[in-house]
């Protein structure tokens, strides 16, 4: 059978791509629009090996909860075990998803650290988010050396704090 869905993407992507050749523009040119307007993006997954017979790093964390990371207040802590999602000011509210080991930190700069424990091995996962700016008088190569210094940073925090 067809993927009809996906068919449909292409056919908007096809749509999209003609658009912008009658503009005189580029895919890469509607992606730095994009960047520029909403921020530069940049994601990493980092992987920690665990002492198998240590005791689950999310039980650590959930008993001690950091308040920052890497300098960042950290604005909102969403457990996914207990379906709570808690605000700095100590305001809660329910999340409907399924419950899974997962805590998710997201930082006053918009920054995200997601960190759960691996399925399969005695590993800690840990995938990180940052969002910069990409101003007009910045280039691509210019935002996205920004975006992995940026994000270097909040990895090595991060990890030594665990």
């Amino acid at each position: 059978m067809w993927d009809k869905d996906g068919l449909s993407a292409l056919v908007a992507f096809a749509q999209l791509t003609g658009k912008l050749k009658a503009q005189g523009k580029t895919l890469w040119d509607k992606l730095e629009e994009l960047y520029r307007q909403h921020g530069f993006y940049f994601n990493a997954q980092r992987s920690i090996a665990l002492d198998p017979k240590s005791p689950p790093i999310g039980e650590k964390l959930r008993r001690n909860p950091p308040t920052e990371i890497a300098g960042k207040r950290i604005e909102v802590i969403e457990d996914l075990n207990s379906s709570i999602r808690q605000f700095a000011d100590g305001s809660t509210e329910t999340i409907d998803l399924p419950a899974s080991d997962v805590l998710i930190y997201l930082l006053e700069d918009q920054s995200r650290v997601i960190v759960r424990p691996s399925g399969t091995e005695p590993k800690l996962k840990c995938y990180y988010e940052v969002i910069s700016d990409f101003p007009a008088e910045m280039d691509y190569a210019q935002a996205n050396q920004a975006a992995q210094a940026k994000m270097l940073a909040l990895i090595e925090a991060h990890q030594k704090s665990l």
